[in-house]
């Protein structure tokens, strides 16, 4: 969930930890679903709430 910061890809998150992109995708799915994450085409830092 750290990785979901507005600067990091999906490709980027599966390099990073080593596991598939498609897993990476399935998880940030469940989170999109949920209104906890979104996808902008440029990456962007974000700041904590």
């Amino acid at each position: 969930m750290e990785r979901c910061d507005g600067e990091h890809t999906v490709a980027d998150i599966a390099a990073q930890l080593d596991i598939s992109f498609q897993a990476v995708w399935e998880v940030v799915e469940i989170l999109l679903q949920k209104d906890l994450v979104w996808l902008s085409r440029t990456p962007h830092k974000t700041t904590p709430r």
